[in-house]
């Protein structure tokens, strides 16, 4: 398993978790569960394979993350991709999740800041807190859509993102570099005892 696969792993795991045990599950669905929770993946498979192709959401998105992450059976992105999709179609949010993520990273697709971030945000209004955090680290990348959604979310607040455009408008990473800018964000976050800002504005004097 590649570095990026385990990424994926470690990062939405706790996600994966909590917004799937938080529903009710029917019976098939849940014998699934249970052999998934015990790493019987070939038997999980079994009993989701059905539900998938009858346009089970939860289905759909266990499969594509099966085939991504190569549970029970061959790690296959095209594979993975095909089924998220079918969930994401949906409305299923972590499919959408995962598909940014996939396009994020150029994982079985092009990489693609763009499309990644029409996924993220479809996560987002979903109230998926790790799909924003994608979204800002577009930001970072400098893509306009995603700075816009930080700079608004600083605007409302957020006192780390407030803090996070300081720096980057200190070292110039996803805007121009403008030291008065970092400054006015450093102050802000600041103003909301954000130490990290604190030390920042001092080492400006």
């Amino acid at each position: 398993m590649n570095a990026k696969k385990v990424t994926i792993l470690l990062v939405f795991t706790i996600l994966l978790i909590f917004s799937v045990v938080s529903r009710i599950f029917f019976n098939d669905f849940q014998d699934g569960w249970n052999a998934y929770e015990k790493k019987d993946y070939k038997t999980a498979r079994e009993l989701w394979l059905p539900l998938a192709e009858q346009g089970e959401t939860r289905a759909l998105f266990f499969m594509g993350f099966m085939h991504d992450m190569g549970f029970g059976v061959p790690e296959n992105d095209k594979e993975a991709l095909k089924w998220y999709q079918l969930a994401a179609d949906q409305g299923e949010s972590r499919a959408q999740l995962f598909i940014g993520f996939m396009h994020d990273f150029g994982q079985g697709v092009p990489e693609d800041d763009k499309e990644a971030l029409k996924w993220y945000i479809l996560a987002a209004e979903q109230g998926f807190k790790q799909a924003k955090i994608n979204i800002y680290n577009l930001a970072k990348k400098n893509v306009p859509e995603a700075l816009k959604i930080l700079l608004n979310d600083a605007e409302n607040g957020e006192v780390e993102l407030q803090y996070d455009l300081g720096v980057m408008y200190e070292t110039g990473r996803g805007v121009p570099q403008d030291q008065k800018e970092a400054i006015k964000w450093y102050m802000l976050a600041a103003e909301r005892e954000f130490i990290k800002a604190k030390n920042n504005i001092i080492e400006f004097r």
